[in-house]
């Protein structure tokens, strides 16, 4: 159980993170 809360809060930080990222990309362009 523990793990797959792990994997959870890791796929919500990519997320975010992945979001950030293109964010930063369109600020760029």
């Amino acid at each position: 159980m523990a793990e797959k809360k792990d994997n959870v809060t890791s796929v919500g930080c990519v997320q975010r993170v992945v979001q950030q990222f293109h964010a930063s990309q369109k600020k760029h362009d």
